[in-house]
């Protein structure tokens, strides 16, 4: 009996150990899921940076996802939507690290 629970236990561990990872990794949900949150952490990233009152004439902003899927260009709307568009957050979808902040992207 005391062997059956002896490889119990040991089956436990080892499932929780290296059941879990896939090379060393562990799956996660993405972190940034979709749109709104994005633009809700760039709103955020924006008024830390900047000031809420240059980024509040910008809002709403905007999230894209990038060409290649793995980060979210959010935008601010600039009154006449020149060729520039006013303030830009790049967000890593998988980690939720801001990549960069521009203040215009053309």
């Amino acid at each position: 009996m005391k062997k059956l629970g002896a490889v119990l236990i040991a089956l436990m561990f080892s499932g929780a150990i290296f059941g879990q990872a896939t090379n060393g990794v562990r799956p996660h949900p993405d972190y940034v899921p979709d749109e709104r949150t994005a633009e809700t952490i760039a709103q955020a990233v924006l008024i830390a940076r900047f000031g809420e009152d240059r980024v509040k004439p910008q809002l709403p902003l905007h999230a894209v996802r990038s060409p290649n899927g793995n980060y979210w260009i959010v935008q601010g709307t600039t009154p006449a939507m020149t060729t520039a568009g006013g303030l830009t957050v790049v967000i890593d979808e998988h980690s939720g690290c801001i990549e960069a902040v521009m203040t215009h992207m053309k």
